[in-house]
């Protein structure tokens, strides 16, 4: 936040690779041939999201000193400032993630209508703006920065095999397969894969019997072979290949709201509650004046450093001088335009009491 190096970057980042995977995808194909290469887009344009996200960790453990410092200083709540970054974050996110879709969804030659080009812009945003939630709250709950990126980088591998892609929901065995319901970038490729294949039937690219002999075979004894085909018909519904292939359904994305709505509380109470316990601040200590009258045996010296500290009497019997800085008649003059002067300081005198900050301050108003 308010580094915008890193946001050129990142928009350059999203462009680029939005191009390359969008030529290397260029016009697929809308037989059933491209099946497979549907998933695997739109599995890019999410799971490219999640990664990006990660970046997160490191900005955001070189912002928890300067954090620490403003809540002690009773500046604002550490808190506030997590909700503030993830706030401003949205606008910033909604142009990058829109110039990302818009180039990879129109190479791809994904279905052109409005309303699944904004369901899909509409996911992939929420997705990528969920992630960052994520890892923030990974950041806030870890004290070192080696901590939480091995942890991010294990449950970003746990998030990319159990994506439903893959390793289809159905092939996972049922002791691992609860681990889906808790991966929000399976319910984010659900949506899209809905979104994507729930409006066509695709024309079958190999139907059976096909070869050489079976050249007078009628449509009735033939069959496609994709998941989902019908003896006798020459095309495949969409829905049934992607019930058949993924248990797929439904266009989830209340679910991705949800899991956002909740690393969010998640992240605002670990920063809350853990900011000042994780992170060390340095306090700069000074050493206590002492005057000539302070000199005296280098055993008594030692005796005074391992012994309870004095009272501010003994204090200054001992060393003979109070550790007190003063002045007197200071006088404070800058040159101004126009030749003049201006005097800040006149006569001032005055003293500063040990562990004490004082400032002088000139209150004349031209």
């Amino acid at each position: 936040m308010g580094d915008i190096t890193s946001q050129v970057v990142q928009l350059v980042a999203q462009i680029f690779q939005a191009i390359m995977m969008g030529t290397v995808f260029y016009h697929l194909p809308d037989a059933t041939s491209g099946y497979f290469s549907h998933g695997g887009i739109l599995f890019f344009a999410l799971f490219f999201g999640a990664l990006s996200a990660m970046a997160e960790i490191p900005a955001l453990y070189a912002q928890c000193p300067i954090v620490l410092h403003h809540y002690k200083a009773a500046m604002y709540y550490p808190f506030i400032k997590s909700l503030a970054h993830t706030v401003v974050n949205i606008p910033i996110m909604f142009i990058i993630q829109g110039v990302f879709s818009v180039l990879l969804y129109f190479l791809v030659d994904l279905q052109r209508t409005v309303s699944q080009f904004f369901i899909f812009f509409l996911v992939v945003f929420t997705m990528t703006t969920m992630m960052k939630g994520f890892f923030r709250l990974v950041t806030a709950a870890f004290k070192e920065e080696s901590s939480a990126t091995s942890v991010a980088g294990i449950d970003v591998l746990v998030f990319s095999l159990y994506f439903s892609y893959t390793f289809p929901r159905l092939s996972i065995p049922d002791a691992l397969c609860w681990i889906t319901y808790l991966n929000p970038l399976g319910f984010g490729f659900e949506s899209l894969m809905m979104n994507e294949f729930h409006t066509l039937n695709r024309t079958c690219f190999t139907m059976v019997p096909q070869h050489p002999g079976y050249e007078n075979v009628s449509l009735a004894n033939q069959v496609c072979t994709t998941v989902g085909a019908q003896p006798g018909m020459s095309t495949v519904d969409d829905n049934a290949f992607t019930y058949l292939s993924y248990d797929y359904k439904y266009r989830l994305q209340h679910y991705l709201c949800a899991f956002g709505i909740s690393f969010l509380l998640m992240l605002l109470f670990a920063t809350k509650f853990n900011i000042s316990s994780t992170f060390d601040s340095a306090v700069t200590l000074f050493k206590q004046f002492k005057g000539a009258g302070s000199v005296g045996p280098v055993n008594v010296q030692r005796d005074e450093e391992k012994g309870a500290p004095l009272a501010p009497d003994e204090r200054e019997k001992k060393h003979g001088l109070p550790d007190t800085f003063t002045w007197h008649h200071v006088q404070y003059v800058v040159p101004i335009s126009g030749g003049s002067e201006r005097r800040l300081l006149d006569d001032v005198s005055g003293y500063v009491a040990p562990g004490k900050l004082t400032a002088l301050i000139n209150l004349a108003i031209d």
